[in-house]
């Protein structure tokens, strides 16, 4: 598996985890804010790259 492939399923789970913590927690809470953190940098990652 090529290297943008799996950035794009890692920022597709990420984006679904955080999704599914922030319907049940505040935005602010810390579980929310490092999936949050985490979609950030693969996707910045992702521009980075391609």
């Amino acid at each position: 598996m090529d290297y943008k492939l799996q950035l794009m399923e890692k920022i597709e789970k990420s984006r679904q985890e955080m999704i599914s913590l922030s319907q049940y927690q505040d935005l602010t809470s810390e579980p929310v804010v490092t999936a949050i953190t985490r979609l950030d940098y693969l996707i910045s990652e992702f521009q980075r790259v391609y």
